[in-house]
């Protein structure tokens, strides 16, 4: 699932359609190994519905003008559905050779989801042997999606002027980017890697470079963003702001800055008139987020749970963050104390040379926030690399 092209030559354009931002980027495989050839990355208008020909009519032009203002090469490009856009279901199947597993998983699908099989498209991955009472079974983690939903999302990127190789899901892409090489080390620990964006979360787990286990959490920034509008009183947008100025703020601190220096105006402006003073104001944004926080680290304390019965692998030693709400300070605290591991904020373009994108060269980029773009880039469009797509 790594490399798989021909010296210097460009792999496929990753792009990542988020909630509020779109961000590609495209790797070159040189003779000292690849490095990002060129990357972009651009916010969306803010309410946008979240499907249908207005939102592509709104997107297809910030795509084009993305790609005639930095260095792509090509317009072959690996894109994936929203995470919300897919329904995943874990299902137990009995051991078959796998050209039959592929069919009876596509029947399954259909059966669970009350469609027929040429109204979804499925991916999956299988999880590995695992016991059921005294029987052996494949976890398979299937990932299922309607194909109009399918079919619009192709639309919007030819209307983009782009030119689809793959439709991938959130899942692998994750895998590829953070979850480590496949290995036949079976005793290695575990990889969890957390994406928390704004209208969902995913918990993906990995072991030795396989996908074992994968969940989407109803918990995001938006909810984030209400609680603290909620606390205060503000309009949501307002709400929005302070809490990333406040979190601008604490990476200051963290990186030795001082607001005497005048690195970042106090956020208190944002709160209005009689607006409680900054350490208060903190104070009380800290409380909002609290409640949240704690929902998806025990959301994350179910999952790890579940692996441990299901695999019983070794014990993983730490969570990868990623995604826009990574560097949330309270998220990363209540996910260690809960989960009861090391937290780290995940840098998925370490290892791949000096980045060559202008967005990836501003000091005020966020690197987790890449992890996406990153594995859709990454995948091999050969069928050969096509793990359990149907």
């Amino acid at each position: 699932m790594f490399g798989g092209w021909r010296t210097n030559q460009r792999g496929p354009i990753g792009v990542d359609l988020g909630a509020h931002s779109v961000r590609m980027i495209q790797l070159e495989q040189g003779p000292e190994g690849s490095i990002v050839a060129a990357a972009a990355t651009s916010e969306l208008p803010a309410g946008l519905p979240a499907s249908g020909q207005i939102r592509s009519d709104a997107i297809a032009p910030i795509i084009r003008g993305m790609l005639a203002a930095s260095d792509f090469s090509g317009s072959k490009v690996v894109s994936c559905l929203p995470a919300t856009a897919v329904q995943y279901k874990n299902l137990r199947m009995p051991k078959m050779p796998p050209d039959e597993l592929a069919g009876a998983i596509q029947w399954e699908a259909a059966d669970r989801l009350k469609l027929s099989t040429e109204q979804i498209q499925i991916q999956y991955f299988d999880a590995g042997e695992v016991r059921q009472g005294e029987e052996s079974r494949e976890e398979i983690i299937l990932l299922a999606a309607q194909r109009e939903t399918v079919d619009e999302h192709l639309r919007l990127l030819l209307q983009s002027g782009l030119k689809p190789v793959a439709i991938d899901v959130v899942s692998g892409a994750l895998a590829r980017a953070l979850g480590g090489k496949p290995s036949d080390d079976l005793d290695a620990p575990a990889t969890v890697v957390v994406d928390i964006g704004y209208s969902s979360s995913k918990v993906l787990i990995c072991q030795s470079g396989r996908v074992v286990f994968f969940k989407l959490i109803e918990i995001g920034g938006r909810k984030l963003d209400q609680a603290v509008a909620e606390a205060l009183k503000l309009p949501v947008p307002e709400a929005a702001s302070l809490r990333r100025e406040l979190q601008r703020a604490a990476a200051d601190r963290e990186a030795g800055k001082s607001d005497a220096q005048g690195a970042n105006p106090a956020p208190a402006q944002a709160a209005k008139g009689d607006a409680p003073r900054r350490d208060n104001l903190e104070r009380v944004v800290f409380d909002a987020l609290r409640a949240t926080a704690s929902d998806v680290a025990k959301e994350l304390g179910l999952c790890l749970r579940y692996y441990s019965v299901t695999f019983r692998g070794r014990r993983p030693e730490a969570v990868l963050l990623c995604g826009g709400e990574a560097h949330e300070p309270l998220l990363a605290k209540a996910l260690g104390e809960g989960a009861g591991l090391r937290v780290e904020v995940a840098r998925p373009l370490s290892g791949f040379g000096p980045g060559r994108g202008p967005a990836l060269n501003d000091e005020s980029s966020i690197q987790s926030e890449w992890a996406v773009a990153m594995g859709l880039a990454l995948r091999r469009t050969d069928r050969s690399s096509r793990r359990g797509a149907a």
